[in-house]
């Protein structure tokens, strides 16, 4: 049964054409506004449950819309609202028939009048790389014959102009910000079906045609939108949206896609690090949050078996549900950090094991400005780049890479039989031309290929493989090492690719974060912003990175054993790998 209210604006009221005349009737035609009022006071819809019915109505509408939004030449122009041409849609389609919904949906599509087509566009098509799933618009069950001819055409219509809501920057790169209203009516907070729909069906759309893995994601991405509309008809409070947004958000299935608003970012944590070794959820790390004595509650593989209740199982799964996540692998990184964050500076109650005997605990929680700049410090005390073993090896922590340090670093690293670059960190620098490339690669090298958006063609891809090298007789001839693991994300990724290009590039470690390639920015309403990888990431045979991570030579984690005597596994194994050679 559908119930339809409506708020403020009345959606369905039919415009009559207003003329002013003369006595004979000669006077100027005024032309209606295409839309009936303002709608930031709200979108004027509102439903408090769908049947079937409604739901495959509103569904057909969130496909055409978006289509219609990137692909008709119309949507050049600022005065086309794509925001309002939805609302204005909405009760029209939610309460029609199946037949009548797709005569609204043509009608709709031939309101922006001709389009300009060309016979070439056809075969430039066959051509190009895709990604969203356009067989829906032959689909005449779905569409009715004339719906689906007047979108196949305009497949084909001559772009112009530039789209108001995906602008392509730098050639490359799309940007959703310049035409994406953030707004959200504060008169609406809590129920507004108009612009909850709105939520859903813009990022879906985005993602449909704008995001090179849409075809990588757990759930068939059009399954996405139909599990969806449901839940976004029914929700009824603030905090409500927000975590089913969240939940969508994670349905990217990509380590860039964080929510800014994710309500499960809390302002205190605990003072540990953790990490999942071995399945189980340890300590790694005792000694960053200690107190000014030296002194922590917590020792070096302390097995964490609650905290304040839960079980390191339930942390995994709450990530699972509302944290978009590439691989396993990042997922439990996520988790084991999500583990430490706390509401309030309340003493927090944690059993753990240590030494077959279980022990409970009460922690004080430190505000997460404090963590921060802990962590900085800690930052500052790392080793940069130094000799070790004797000094026949150089080891480089990225994280504090300056481009301006290159030669220096290289100097000291002359004669040395190996260099470890040790990638489980975020590089500080752009390295790749400056410090790989200069020093590194013999000769011109092919280390990468990018698949990015084509701007007349939303839903396709065109691709260009990256070469870089300048060293020549002066490249760096021992054996290089880089480590790699769940934190090795974005740019450490392509970083590592870059490294894998030069000759006696030897990867160790295990699984990356899988999110490589620029992320942009996908405004929502209500500001509840989020992002994506913007392009496609490939190695120059083809093998795609995006959620499998980089390749790797050498497998090996952490273990329990290492963890608790304090050892560096990985690294020892790079060490023993280089000695080798």
């Amino acid at each position: 049964m559908l119930r339809l209210r409506f708020l403020g604006l009345l959606g369905v009221m039919l415009v009559a054409a207003m003329t002013m005349t003369s006595c004979e009737n000669d006077g100027p035609t005024v032309v209606p506004p295409r839309y009936e009022g303002d709608y930031l006071t709200g979108s004027g819809f509102y439903i408090e449950e769908a049947d079937a019915q409604v739901v495959d109505n509103l569904v057909l509408l969130g496909k055409v819309w978006g289509y219609v939004k990137y692909y008709h030449p119309k949507f050049s122009d600022t005065a086309i609202k794509a925001d309002y041409e939805l609302f204005e849609l909405l009760p029209k389609v939610a309460g029609a028939t199946k037949s009548e919904c797709k005569e609204i949906l043509l009608e709709w599509v031939e309101s922006f009048g001709k389009i300009q087509t060309a016979d070439w566009m056809e075969q430039w098509i066959s051509g190009q790389k895709p990604t969203a799933e356009l067989g829906w618009l032959d689909d005449e069950a779905l569409l009715g014959k004339e719906l689906s001819e007047r979108l196949n055409e305009i497949k084909l219509a001559v772009r112009n102009g530039t789209n108001y809501y995906a602008t392509i920057r730098q050639g490359r790169l799309v940007n959703f910000e310049l035409g994406e209203s953030l707004h959200w009516p504060e008169e609406t907070w809590d129920k507004d079906t108009g612009y909850a729909l709105l939520t859903l069906f813009r990022l879906w759309n985005m993602a449909e045609y704008y995001f090179p893995s849409v075809g990588m994601t757990n759930k068939k991405w059009s399954d996405v939108l139909v599990e969806y509309v449901p839940r976004y008809v029914t929700m009824d409070s603030e905090d409500e949206h927000v975590m089913t947004t969240a939940e969508l958000i994670a349905e990217l299935s990509d380590t860039h896609s964080f929510m800014d608003e994710n309500r499960l970012n809390k302002w205190f944590k605990l003072p540990v690090v953790l990490g999942f070794v071995e399945g189980k959820l340890v300590v790694t790390d005792a000694d960053k949050f200690a107190d000014e004595e030296g002194i922590s509650p917590f020792e070096l593989g302390d097995e964490i078996i609650s905290i304040s209740g839960n079980t390191p199982e339930y942390f995994v799964e709450l990530a699972r549900k509302y944290i978009s996540a590439s691989n396993e692998s990042v997922l439990r990184r996520d988790a084991a950090d999500l583990a430490t964050g706390v509401d309030n500076d309340e003493v927090q109650n944690i059993v753990i094991e240590r030494n077959g005997e279980r022990i409970t605990m009460n922690v004080a929680p430190i505000h997460i400005v404090d963590a921060y700049y802990i962590g900085v410090d800690w930052l500052q005390e790392k080793t940069y780049h130094e000799l070790i073993e004797d000094g026949t090896i150089g080891y480089l922590y990225p994280a504090k890479y300056r481009n301006s340090d290159a030669g220096a670093i290289m100097a000291q690293f002359a004669g040395t039989k190996g260099i470890v670059i040790d990638m489980r960190c975020y590089p500080s620098n752009y390295m790749i031309y400056d410090f790989v490339g200069r020093y590194f690669v013999p000769g011109e090298a092919k280390f990468v290929t990018l698949t990015f958006p084509n701007g007349s063609l939303p839903g396709y891809y065109q691709e260009r493989t990256n070469s870089f090298g300048e060293a020549g007789g002066n490249a760096y001839t021992g054996t290089v090492v880089v480590l790699v693991n769940a934190q090795t994300q974005s740019q450490a990724e392509y970083t590592t690719m870059a490294f894998q290009a030069v000759p006696n590039t030897i990867v160790v470690g295990s699984q990356t974060a899988g999110a490589d390639g620029d992320i942009v920015r996908l405004p929502l309403p209500r500001n509840l912003g989020t992002s994506f990888s913007s392009l496609g990431v490939y190695y120059p045979d083809g093998t795609n990175t995006q959620r499998v991570g980089v390749r790797i030579d050498y497998p090996i984690e952490p273990t329990l054993e290492g963890v608790r005597a304090g050892r560096d596994e990985l690294l020892e194994k790079a060490i023993e790998i280089i000695k080798s050679r």
